[in-house]
């Protein structure tokens, strides 16, 4: 059987810049969420919300990477 893939209308050399541009935000909003986790002296949301920035962070320098290897 054929597997058949979605039509997302968008190219497929564009996802590289979708990506990055995700993590990016989603970085910005764990910082944030981290710092009002902070402010609320809840520890253990805020360890939470950094280890989800550092990953997207992570993830950010991953996608610069190999699409400035496509350019």
């Amino acid at each position: 059987m054929t597997e058949v893939q979605p039509d997302t209308g968008v190219d497929d050399s564009d996802y590289n810049l979708i990506l990055l541009q995700q993590a990016l935000k989603d970085c910005y909003g764990y910082q944030r969420f981290a710092a009002d986790a902070r402010v609320a002296e809840d520890h253990e949301m805020a360890e939470l919300f950094d280890e989800l920035a550092t990953n997207d962070r992570s993830v950010a320098t991953r996608a610069r990477r190999i699409l400035a290897s496509r350019l």
